[in-house]
């Protein structure tokens, strides 16, 4: 049997720890193996139309120290220098913003799902694209205005040039403030997705509130949980993880506070599709109930909530646990009507106490096994690709 390693800081002696199947240069393959991050974290947030051009003025016009003696070419070095400065400041910041933004078609569907949703992937493409002709368009601008500068000998001619290409850059800053608004409100909803390794084995946690979902995380996880944030619930994610052989296979654990902790039927279309993303994230679903209806609500809602989500999740092994089993032994009757119905449904459940540790290990194992055949699985269809 596989043996789930579970440690709370370190590790001090590997004596108590029943051997684990060995795997052929296991920690190599993981190694090799492609570990999404989220793309969005470096995202560069740009600034608005009229910062951008403040910006770039207040560069343009910052007074410059020069050696050249001849007024004429003094004066036309000046200008020069004020249309590059501007034209630089504008285009280099809105080709930053442009190529922090990852390729969606290289998107891992998780993300460019949740991207589609928050925001729509076609509308970012057309306002990043809108950028970047900006910024084409600006460089462009500034060398014919350039050109035609350095061909005069007039001071007030010079000058007119000058004015006339800050005049024709700040009219396509303009003209594309519509775009850069939506990029800045794009980054600023795509910031909100946590950030989670989405090649790696992922279990799920679902069930209803106060049914001791964090608390299960918290159980099995080594170390100390992280919080992240998750777009369309007001609650964050709790991230825990741990490991499998030896420390080379790293399990992530996410509790779903707000997602998969009510009836399906009462979300919204944008809800569902939220929800439904975690298809591509989850390997394995664990839904807890409680038994003891301590949580608030009854044994036969719950029971419910487990089938909507069996069903939307059909093709992703969904593990039961009744939890609380400290408590049982007062709530008697809600026990044994609970245990009857998923008994008559033939569901097989674990019994824990997430807040004692009952059951824990069992459990532990099971998750553990499951999850190294899950990556055998995945492994060999992707060596026949």
């Amino acid at each position: 049997m596989c043996t789930l390693i579970r440690f709370k800081t370190f590790v001090k002696s590997t004596s108590k720890l029943l051997p684990a199947p060995s795997y052929e240069n296991f920690s190599e393959i993981l190694m090799r193996e492609k570990v999404h991050v989220s793309p969005f974290s470096s995202l560069v947030y740009p600034p608005s139309a009229k910062e951008l051009l403040d910006l770039a003025f207040k560069r343009s016009f910052k007074p410059r120290s020069s050696k050249e003696r001849d007024p004429i070419r003094s004066a036309r070095m000046r200008e020069v220098g004020r249309i590059a400065s501007m034209a630089d400041v504008i285009s280099s910041r809105l080709k930053e913003v442009v190529r922090s933004f990852p390729s969606f078609d290289a998107l891992h569907p998780f993300y460019r799902e949740l991207a589609d949703v928050l925001i729509g992937v076609d509308e970012l493409r057309v306002a990043l694209s809108r950028l970047d002709w900006g910024r084409k368009m600006i460089r462009r601008l500034s060398r014919q205005y350039i050109r035609r500068l350095m061909g005069s000998e007039d001071f007030r001619e010079m000058e007119r040039i000058r004015k006339a290409a800050m005049g024709r850059i700040s009219s396509i800053v303009k003209s594309i403030s519509t775009d850069i608004d939506f990029v800045r409100s794009a980054c600023q909803k795509l910031g909100k997705i946590p950030n989670i390794q989405v090649g790696s084995p992922t279990i799920v946690i679902a069930g209803m509130p106060n049914t001791g979902k964090s608390t299960l995380v918290r159980r099995i996880s080594s170390g100390k949980p992280e919080i992240a944030s998750y777009p369309f619930t007001t609650r964050s994610l709790l991230l825990g993880h741990f490991y499998l052989k030896g420390g080379a296979l790293r399990v992530q654990v996410i509790d779903t506070p707000g997602l998969l902790d009510r009836p399906l039927s009462e979300r919204n279309v944008i809800e569902l599709q939220a929800i439904l993303a975690l298809k591509r994230l989850a390997w394995l679903i664990v839904y807890i109930i409680d038994p003891t209806e301590t949580c608030g609500y009854s044994v036969k809602s719950q029971i419910s909530l487990f089938e909507e989500i069996t069903k939307e999740f059909s093709d992703i092994e969904v593990i039961i646990t009744l939890n609380k089993r400290d408590l049982w032994s007062q709530f008697l009757e809600n026990v044994g009507k609970c245990k009857k119905l998923l008994e008559e449904r033939q569901k097989f459940f674990y019994e824990i106490s997430a807040e004692r540790g009952l059951g824990i290990d069992t459990l532990t194992a099971t998750l553990g096994k499951e999850i190294l055949e899950l990556y055998d699985i995945r492994k060999a269809r992707k060596s026949v690709d």
